[in-house]
């Protein structure tokens, strides 16, 4: 009889599934904030904390890997803790799911005539984006394949999706003809995009959708 030799004839010691059980009800959920840079590169977080059954002071290392996503939860092995990865606020770039979202603010002329800009990426490299087929309006979102974040456990990477704003000058331009226009924007909303340093490659934007027709189209989220 009883309860220990076999439950449903799987040989299940029911004294240790309710022990596993208490143990998991007792589990310790640490929050640890990560930078948006560590959850691109990786990282290893070392956690110092006192045994509730001895008393010692112990330290226990947690591998992030690249791409892992916030609210991700690690076992810290031999201990009864869990801990729960979190994300904090990155001043420019914005994760959802692998993509990246960012805003960039262009001169008017820059949006007339084209742009090369340098983006300072997650992993510390300059990363030089451009658009100078056509003209960049207020609100377009552009994209560049392969630059968003790293897929966790997977090949590739997400995208990085630009999202565009535009300066205006703070007073009317005066004057109709083409060459002097040139010159007054040149002078009022800022001066012609800089050029990369020989051996440095610009990457060509791809043309995805304005804000307004991505809320047309019913999708997409409005980020920044």
């Amino acid at each position: 009889g009883g309860f220990a030799g076999g439950f449903g004839g799987g040989g299940v010691d029911m004294q240790d599934l309710f022990q596993q059980l208490f143990r998991r009800q007792q589990m310790r959920v640490v929050q640890v904030e990560l930078s948006l840079e560590e959850l691109y590169s990786g990282a290893t977080k070392t956690y110092a904390f006192s045994d509730p059954r001895t008393g010692e002071r112990r330290e226990v290392r947690v591998r992030i890997q690249p791409g892992m996503e916030p609210g991700t939860r690690l076992p810290v092995p031999g201990t009864n803790m869990v801990f729960q990865l979190a994300e904090r606020r990155h001043a420019r770039f914005e994760r959802h799911g692998d993509n990246l979202h960012m805003p960039l603010s262009l001169s008017l002329y820059e949006a007339l005539t084209g742009f090369q800009r340098p983006i300072k990426h997650l992993d510390g490299r300059r990363l030089w984006v451009s658009a100078e087929r056509e003209a960049t309006r207020p609100g377009v979102v552009r994209r560049l394949r392969g630059a968003g974040m790293p897929r966790f456990q997977a090949a590739g990477k997400g995208d990085l999706l630009v999202h565009f704003d535009v300066r205006f000058p703070s007073s009317p331009l005066r004057g109709s003809a083409a060459a002097t226009l040139k010159t007054l924007l040149k002078g009022s909303a800022g001066t012609a995009s800089p050029v990369p340093p020989a051996g440095e490659r610009t990457h060509a934007l791809e043309l995805l959708a304005t804000r307004e027709e991505e809320r047309q189209g019913g999708g997409g989220d409005d980020f920044f």
